[in-house]
């Protein structure tokens, strides 16, 4: 046992004064610790907000490129359109988080200077489909010759997810327009409110092992529109 001038013994050879700045520095190295656990903390989370602000913009860029699109060549001028959808499992959890929750097709026409048309896809459904449905509704854009245009739209349209297995067995679906529905009435806008199919398809037939209907991360689809009686 060692002995301190002027005052008791101190055990181990060290002063107090020097234990307490030990016990001082220690406590400073726990404070330090808790601090940089709390910004590594806030790291993480300002870099989850700015991803998640990359993926709103992303999906902002592709809403307006897709009404951009509407005005631009349409995809083809005899009422059908296929429809090649990439990385739809990006596009089904923009939707589930509801950042991006549809997107537009390019546009198409039933005739060369027919009707002007787009589908409108919501991966985890709309309406009757939301969260166990894809829905795809089909939208008449404002086109460059309504003025001299039949109105309503009355041609039946039909919808199909492609079968890419080659066995053909493509899920398919049509309807009728509603004449007095707004939907099909002469757009007044750049398009009308979209109208179709709430329940085309059930996200387990999609997800289904061996699923034909999406592979690659990739849908087709295709829709057709009747033009008999259309003046071309």
């Amino acid at each position: 046992m060692l002995k301190r001038r002027g005052g008791p013994p101190v055990e181990g050879g060290a002063s107090a004064p020097a234990s307490e700045e030990l016990s001082a520095l220690g406590r400073k190295a726990d404070a330090l610790s808790r601090e940089l656990e709390r910004y590594a903390h806030l790291v993480e989370v300002l870099q989850r907000r700015c991803l998640h602000s990359e993926q709103l913009v992303a999906g902002l860029q592709r809403r307006v490129r897709a009404l951009e699109g509407a005005r631009e060549q349409p995809a083809s001028t005899n009422g059908v359109l296929l429809w090649k959808i990439r990385d739809f499992a990006s596009c089904l959890a923009a939707a589930r988080a509801e950042r991006v929750t549809s997107f537009y097709s390019p546009a198409f026409q039933t005739h060369p200077f027919g009707y002007r048309l787009c589908c409108r896809l919501y991966p985890n459904g709309d309406g009757n489909g939301r969260g166990s449905h894809l829905s795809l509704f089909l939208a008449v854009v404002r086109g460059d010759y309504d003025d001299v245009l039949p109105w309503p739209f009355r041609q039946r349209v039909t919808f199909l997810l492609l079968d890419q297995a080659q066995q053909k067995h493509h899920l398919r679906e049509s309807f009728a327009p509603d004449a007095l529905s707004g939907s099909f009435q002469k757009p007044q806008s750049r398009m009308n409110v979209a109208s179709g199919c709430p329940t085309f398809a059930r996200h387990e037939m999609l997800h289904r092992d061996r699923s034909p209907y999406l592979r690659d991360d990739t849908l087709y689809i295709k829709v057709v529109v009747d033009t008999a009686g259309l003046v071309p």
